[in-house]
């Protein structure tokens, strides 16, 4: 009986603190992604030797509600100031940074100017508020003005003296004894752009980020102000949604569940930022809602992931409209499914530099879009997957050149060349005999499908679920029984050894 008593005690113990731990590991990975961090700003919480000058990086505190208005965004502040609206995970956004703290430096050392930043993660409200659709959005508030008005930049991107003082025409005695107004304020040089080299990762990585940039998207690309959607935007948002419905995996349960919801309901889905997050949380697992990017995809930077997701989501729609053409083509037609990719960028993809090259390309029909997706019955519905791909790589080289001009050096044929994907190393097929890439369509077209289309013989893992949210509910619900049970064996226990004395001193 003693050792049947001990083992029971022993398997309790061992429930109860495996129960423990799930709900104490899930409770701190729900905490971190809930309470937000240091990864939604770009110029708070950097490294501890990183100067960001006179910037001040708002961050809103614990308590504080998301439609609190900070005092330098009133009329009741006292002082001019420019402000930087920005997303961390936007690439031009964190290449402006050196640019925006160096201009900081020059000018707020000689006027009486304030240099504040807002990211539009961690105070999505205060955002739609000030109605910013692009990021990096700067504006300038003159005293007693609560409504900043646009601060024009260069054309490539940069913020000039000249630029604060067309935003500032009070203090422009005072800026032609201080400052030059032909200077442009250039930044440090940045660290090169993260651009995406593939290294063949797994299927499951590449299914997992597509997933998070998908709910990453519905959570903050799509309502970034106070009002409905309407007209083009929630024509672009309904056939966005039936597009993905009908290109991605079958056995993709996730997105096909979160996806037929939401478009199903679309009329709610389009009345507002709340309306849609409820519909969201109704059909998608916490665990999925929080689990973010992999390294792969963030390279280890902080707040990086969503624009490397949102690629692979391309990526993997593009593939599925080929492989699901005999289905799909009654429906959308190849330009169709080409404009609704385009109107969906166009309307809901924050970062301005990138939505604004990859409109230009689309509608100059770049890489022979306007012959290439047809509707013409002779037509290769896999020329959709191979010009989305040309168009990345197109993407990846402009970032490289950028790179380069920043850092103020010469990119090397050989350094483009290393920079296309698949590389040589990944699909020595696709690039032909040759040390440059003189591509094989047809390789590239196999190599694309086996990066991100499902075998359902093999590629398990899409449909695998673990209702993590159903276990935590039975950890917490069974715990309090295997406390009692436990309590009470332990009083059997010491009944027995108490009966087992007495005998012994009679």
């Amino acid at each position: 009986m003693k050792f049947g008593l001990g083992l029971i005690e022993l398997i309790c113990m061992t429930i109860l603190t495996a129960s423990f731990i799930f709900l104490v590991v899930n409770f701190a990975q729900y905490t971190m992604v809930t309470s937000g961090g240091k990864s939604q700003y770009l110029y708070y919480g950097g490294d501890d030797t990183e100067d960001v000058g006179p910037v001040i990086d708002y961050v809103r505190r614990a308590g504080v509600p998301s439609d609190y208005v900070p005092d330098f965004l009133t009329t009741t502040y006292t002082k001019n100031r420019i402000v930087e609206f920005y997303s961390p995970w936007c690439p031009h956004c964190r290449h402006f940074k050196p640019n925006y703290i160096q201009v900081a430096k020059n000018v707020a050392s000689k006027l009486d100017i304030e240099f504040h930043a807002v990211s539009c993660i961690a105070n999505k409200e205060l955002c739609k508020m000030q109605e910013i659709h692009a990021y990096p959005s700067i504006k300038a508030f003159e005293i007693g003005s609560s409504k900043g008005q646009a601060v024009k930049r260069s054309k490539r991107g940069e913020l000039l003296i000249e630029n604060i003082v067309e935003a500032f025409p009070g203090v422009e005695n005072i800026t032609n004894n201080a400052l030059s107004r032909k200077h442009a304020v250039k930044g440090n040089k940045s660290k090169s752009s993260n651009i995406e080299k593939y290294s063949g990762k797994i299927k499951r990585e590449t299914y997992s980020d597509a997933e998070s940039s998908f709910l990453y998207a519905l959570s903050y690309g799509i309502f970034m102000d106070k009002h409905p959607l309407k007209s083009d935007r929630f024509i672009a948002f309904h056939d966005w949604l039936e597009f993905v419905q009908s290109a991605i995996p079958p056995e993709w349960d996730m997105m096909r569940n979160v996806v037929s919801h939401v478009f199903d309901e679309i009329t709610i889905a389009s009345q507002g930022d709340k309306e849609l997050s409820a519909l969201v949380k109704e059909s998608v697992e916490e665990s999925v809602l929080s689990k973010g990017w992999s390294y792969s995809c963030t390279k280890g930077e902080s707040g990086m992931g969503y624009t490397c997701g949102l690629w692979q989501l391309f990526h993997i729609l593009s593939v599925g409209y080929v492989e699901r053409y005999n289905e799909v083509h009654g429906l959308i037609s190849m330009p169709m499914a080409g404009q609704r990719l385009r109107n969906y960028i166009e309307q809901f993809f924050g970062c301005e530099v990138c939505r604004t090259h990859f409109l230009k390309t689309y509608d100059a029909c770049a890489f022979n879009r306007c012959s290439r997706l047809s509707d013409k019955p002779t037509a290769d519905p896999r020329e959709f997957a191979l010009w989305l791909w040309e168009v990345h790589n197109a993407v990846n080289i402009r970032l490289l050149i950028e790179a380069g001009i920043r850092e103020d050096r010469v990119i090397s044929n050989e350094e483009k060349w290393s920079r296309y994907w698949p590389s040589k190393e990944l699909c020595n097929q696709c690039w032909g005999n040759k040390e440059w890439p003189e591509w094989n369509n047809d390789e590239v077209y196999l190599y694309l499908k086996e990066s991100y289309w499902i075998d359902p013989m093999r590629d398990t893992f899409v449909s695998t679920k673990v209702d993590k949210s159903f276990v935590r509910y039975f950890a917490l619900l069974i715990s309090p029984f295997l406390m009692i049970s436990l309590f009470k064996l332990r009083q059997r226990r010491l009944k027995l050894r108490l009966k087992k004395w007495t005998k012994i001193a009679d």
